[in-house]
């Protein structure tokens, strides 16, 4: 799922300095796409590589729904398009 913001839209950039995507496995090492813990699948890792994050521009960066800000995120970062401005790519 990508997001678009309305207040990106409108040209808010969180003021974060430094931005990285999610990995691509959760923290016990299930994919993020298929579900399988172990996943070595060469689709799962395509999509992967063709995503793009940003910082949420709700929260800016500072993650949490538990603030009572409303946002979406995942530890501060949302998955975006590739025009979003701020926006990154896994790294390679």
């Amino acid at each position: 799922m990508t997001a678009q913001p309305e207040a990106a839209a409108a040209g808010h950039v969180p003021s974060v300095p430094f931005v990285t995507a999610l990995p691509r496995c959760n923290f016990a090492g299930y994919c993020n796409f298929c579900g399988e813990q172990g996943c070595r699948s060469q689709d799962c890792i395509a999509t992967y590589q063709n995503t793009w994050w940003a910082a949420c521009d709700i929260c800016d960066g500072v993650g949490g729904d538990g603030l009572g800000l409303g946002c979406l995120c995942t530890y501060g970062v949302i998955q975006v398009g590739a025009g979003y401005r701020g926006a990154i790519q896994p790294q390679r």
